[in-house]
């Protein structure tokens, strides 16, 4: 089985049988006879088997069984059927989302799991305000490693814990994500979002200001920080980060805060 596969499986504590209808649909792709295989894969997956976006995935082994999933779960079945076609392809990272890029003759082109149609880098920097200099650095855009797509599945898993106000298990699943790796925005967010709800303000601000090194237009971040500094009375610093926040795009959260903060110097 794939070493990303036995990863999966270890963190989601299942066997390698849950895979199989992985290869159900590898079968289903088989039998179309057109020419474009992306065409194939796309009718296999939304048409023959009807898999279904969700907001919230529950993991990738309760996708293939349930038959709904979130982009993640989208991204990494289009990434294991075009490998399983032998054609070289990645999954990227753009903010809070995951895509697919193939190479056909060369030419790359990215694939919009959650429905299977083709998009362009550009509709991604613009609709995600992705900041150049995550591009430079790779954080965004550029192909993942095993490590970094590990990263991003564990930080997933937290979603519905941290929803639940399940900040201990929340953390540990975090601090996996972590290990695998420390460079994605998200899991910084997440580990500081779950130190401030702890009372931790300093670590807290530590992985907020992690996530926005990494992702300087990380606006959840910069409201974030902001929280955390009218927590403890430095009102300066609060209203900074709230309007840097503003600053990125108009967000009812961060004005809320910022009108708060006139009237409440210390939360």
């Amino acid at each position: 089985m794939d070493s990303l596969l036995n990863c999966i499986g270890e963190i989601e504590s299942v066997k390698e049988s849950s895979f199989e209808p992985l290869f159900h649909i590898v079968r289903s792709v088989l039998k179309n006879r057109s020419p474009n295989l992306l065409e194939r894969i796309k009718k296999a997956v939304f048409e023959d088997t009807q898999f279904a976006y969700a907001k919230t995935g529950m993991g990738f082994p309760a996708f293939l069984r349930c038959k709904q999933g979130d982009c993640l779960d989208f991204s990494l079945i289009f990434y294991f059927l075009f490998r399983h076609f032998r054609v070289h392809t990645e999954m990227l990272a753009v903010p809070d989302h995951t895509i697919v890029r193939f190479f056909e003759q060369d030419k790359g082109q990215i694939v919009e799991a959650t429905d299977g149609s083709l998009e362009t880098a550009e509709f991604y920097i613009t609709s995600r305000k992705i900041h150049p200099q995550s591009i430079l650095n790779h954080i965004y855009l550029s192909a993942l490693q095993d490590n970094q797509i590990l990263a991003i599945y564990a930080n997933n898993k937290t979603r519905q814990l941290i929803q639940n106000k399940d900040y201990a298990l929340a953390l540990d699943m975090l601090n996996l994500a972590y290990g695998y790796c420390a460079a994605i925005p998200e899991v910084c967010y997440n580990l500081g979002y779950v130190y401030r709800q702890s009372g931790k303000l300093d670590n807290a601000k530590n992985f907020f200001s992690q996530a926005i090194k990494l992702h300087p237009n990380f606006l959840k971040a910069y409201n974030e920080l902001g929280i955390c500094y009218a927590l403890e009375g430095d009102s300066k610093s609060a209203e900074f980060y709230f309007l840097k926040s503003l600053s990125i795009t108009r967000s009812y959260e961060a004005e809320t805060n910022l009108l708060r903060l006139k009237h409440e110097p210390r939360y």
